[in-house]
């Protein structure tokens, strides 16, 4: 998440994942992972462009680009603030999100490696937020739609 002053005496730009921010006093948020095959970058206020390759796009506030790490495709999409900073307010929101993904977010929110095994269908759909919640509160939910077991161990979390 970025929070950048305008100041016309100087340029700021970010620079990530093959991407190129330029940013003209904003608040916008960088989602890059090196393990993920998407990248997304969500505009709050102000104005920015970004340049991925050859293309170059500006950024409206409550847009949002996707970027596909496969087809390197680029797409400009509407999207809700407040789903973009649910974080910051350690909040974790899922619509329509398949599990892996699930898995993914929950890995970078709570610092734990999840591994799955047995008959555990990844490509699931899950919707669901949750607040001020821990770990094992959440995997109980998601136990209850699913029908697996976990076991804690440390940081590592084994679901079967």
């Amino acid at each position: 998440y970025f929070d950048v002053a305008k100041d016309s005496q100087k340029s700021f730009s970010v620079d990530v994942a093959d991407m190129r921010i330029k940013v003209h006093g904003t608040k916008f948020n960088v989602y890059a992972y090196p393990d993920n095959d998407f990248k997304e970058v969500s505009l709050i206020e102000g104005s920015i462009s970004l340049q991925y390759g050859d293309s170059e796009v500006q950024l409206s506030p409550n847009e949002k680009v996707c970027i596909s790490g496969t087809s390197g495709r680029m797409n400009i999409l509407r999207t809700d603030n407040s789903m973009e900073t649910a974080w910051m307010e350690d909040r974790i929101i899922f619509i329509a999100k398949p599990l892996y993904q699930v898995i993914d977010q929950l890995q970078r929110h709570f610092g734990v490696q999840i591994n799955c095994s047995g008959n555990i269908s990844l490509t699931d759909r899950y919707t669901g937020t949750f607040t001020d919640r821990s770990i094992s509160d959440i995997l109980d939910i998601l136990k209850m739609h699913y029908g697996f077991d976990y076991i804690i161990n440390g940081n590592r979390i084994e679901i079967r």
